[in-house]
């Protein structure tokens, strides 16, 4: 049984996106993505992911509800899932950095150190 992070809802369908972070090229769009692609803002750079419940565990091993979609960045609000990484090289997309947590030692982040981003 799989949850799905944009509902919360479990199901035995499966939800994630094992590419979450890959390089994409059609912003938008679903077809080249597991889940969809998205545009990281203000950087040029497009990636896979899937929908989330920012606060919510839910994007698989590794990765997190890092991405904020829209204004709204509070806990419940609609997210993205990306990568979690400790430094640079720990992102598969090259064209990512490490963006350091303000807590690292948050427990929906597997205690890990940041998440792969732009850093804008």
């Amino acid at each position: 049984m799989r949850c799905n992070p944009a509902t919360s809802y479990c199901s035995t369908d499966f939800f994630g996106s094992p590419d979450t972070g890959r390089e994409c090229v059609d912003a938008g769009g679903t077809g080249e993505c597991d889940g969809r692609c998205i545009s990281l803002s203000g950087s040029g750079t497009n990636v896979c992911t899937q929908l989330c419940v920012i606060g919510q565990p839910g994007c698989g091993s590794g990765n997190g509800c890092v991405y904020t979609i829209g204004p709204s960045t509070s806990d419940g609000d609609l997210g993205a899932c990306g990568q979690l990484c400790d430094d640079s090289s720990d992102c598969d997309n090259r064209n990512l950095d490490c963006v350091p947590f303000n807590n690292p030692d948050d427990p929906q982040f597997e205690f890990r150190r940041g998440f792969c981003g732009t850093g804008t």
